[in-house]
């Protein structure tokens, strides 16, 4: 009995040295399951004329594809989900972060000025899009996008997954990205402002001029495509209005937000009637938006009652139809309203619960 105990023990210590080392590094392909591999590719395959590919270009720009472990680890614990709001705040926007974003508006307000009025959108938005999504380009991943869309095409059920996938081969059987340098985040996102190759074909655009879409080395190829992407998917942004407004709350109403939960509130009235009620803006700042009386508001307390609380208008409603993400779309709208008025982005400090938990 002890000795088989003992057996078991180590063949379970044994198992975990060997995935251990199956699923070291940043990339590391799922070698042990090549028939699986093998399998979920002559799948695809037999679909690829339907998706406008050749067999022959199919078999070319697929024969050595891998299934990533990193893509299938990294799906469960991405940051707005498994960081809390001190963590998730605190990583997307500090002082460098606005202060490169501030050179990249000086570097391109006249390009910049032109996208807003062409696509009708504060530019101060893209920018703060581009800063949160990759640093303004310093951080566009090290995953083959190839790689990355062919193992969510084979472990998820997603069918957009699957026509990324035949997008991302379209786009190197074009020539529009060199196979070596299609690289992007673990989940097949590429270039300054993370695009996906089936949104590339419909919603990239030359913003430049240059002839060549280019969302890895032009900024303005980059925000253009950005800005057209919103405007195609109905992105409704209403002009010089803040996303988020950090506020004190009376009495009154601060007893109806609960203690440590994420509230966000049905209630929805023009900014001037919230402040007609008692609600102040934090340090009395002069908000950029100046039409109090039309721009409707709700509550939000990302923690609850003990931290930071906000008044979202609908623009904060339309930054999550781009990104469903709450973490996402607060920083974004911070990150533009230092952008619009050099304001710090928060005032009053997140639960101490909140930090120690992240």
């Amino acid at each position: 009995m002890i000795i088989r105990c003992l057996c078991n023990l180590f063949l379970m210590i044994f198992s975990s040295i060997v995935i251990g080392f199956s699923s070291y590094g940043n990339e590391c392909s799922i070698s042990f399951d090549l028939e699986y591999r093998d399998n979920c590719l002559d799948k695809l395959r037999k679909d690829a004329l339907d998706n406008n590919i050749s067999y022959m270009d199919f078999d070319l720009f697929t024969k050595d594809v891998k299934l990533l472990h990193n893509t299938i680890r990294l799906k469960d614990t991405q940051p707005e989900v498994s960081y809390s709001w001190s963590k998730y705040i605190s990583n997307a926007i500090n002082t460098k972060r606005k202060e490169e974003g501030l050179l990249v508006i000086n570097k391109f307000k006249s390009q910049l000025e032109e996208l807003s009025n062409i696509y009708n959108i504060d530019y101060e938005l893209l920018v703060a899009i581009f800063g949160i999504e990759t640093n303004y380009g310093k951080t566009l991943g090290n995953t083959s996008v190839l790689d990355a869309w062919f193992t969510r095409a084979c472990t998820e059920s997603n069918p957009l997954w699957k026509k990324n996938f035949y997008a991302a081969i379209t786009m190197l059987r074009d020539g529009l990205v060199e196979k070596e340098k299609f690289i992007g985040s673990w989940s097949g996102a590429f270039g300054m402002t993370q695009f996906i190759p089936t949104s590339f074909y419909e919603l990239a655009v030359d913003g430049d001029g240059d002839g060549i879409i280019d969302l890895y080395g032009s900024i303005v190829d980059s925000l253009a495509s950005t800005a057209n992407h919103l405007k195609k998917r109905n992105f409704n942004w209403i002009h010089n209005v803040p996303a988020a407004v950090e506020v004190y709350l009376p009495r009154d109403l601060l007893v109806k937000i609960p203690i440590g939960v994420e509230f966000l509130g049905d209630d929805r009235y023009s900014l001037s009637e919230w402040f007609k009620y008692g609600v102040i803006i934090i340090d009395n700042h002069d908000i950029y938006c100046k039409d109090l009386e039309h721009v409707k508001a709700v509550i939000f307390a990302p923690t609850g009652s003990e931290g930071p609380i906000f008044l979202v208008s609908d623009n904060f409603k339309s930054i999550l139809s781009y990104n469903r993400s709450k973490k996402y779309a607060l920083a974004v709208s911070l990150l533009f309203n230092y952008f619009k008025n050099n304001d710090d982005y928060l005032h009053v400090s997140w639960p101490l619960d909140n930090i120690i938990n992240r």
